[in-house]
């Protein structure tokens, strides 16, 4: 397995052969070198420590499934939007 210490010297196209071992596909297309070390690296810590907690992955499947919460479908007016 790449150790988390060695993402940070990679070139671009040990980051996509990385992230290709790992996923066992490409990474999507104009994905930045930064973002691909950030993701692999979470991926890496997150298969070293066992994944995510059941508890997370039961609330995330469920708000996949339920869709966008009723509450965030309409904007009202005089809203504003922060980014």
């Amino acid at each position: 397995m790449i150790a988390v210490a060695g993402i940070e010297e990679m070139d671009r196209a040990a980051l996509v052969a990385a992230w290709s071992a790992m996923f066992n596909t490409m990474p999507p297309k104009g994905m930045s070198q930064v973002f691909l070390r950030r993701f692999l690296a979470f991926e890496i810590q997150s298969r070293q420590l066992g994944g995510m907690r059941r508890s997370v992955v039961s609330q995330l499947t469920k708000a996949r499934s339920s869709g966008i919460p009723e509450r965030t479908k309409r904007m009202k007016p005089g809203w504003r939007l922060l980014r």
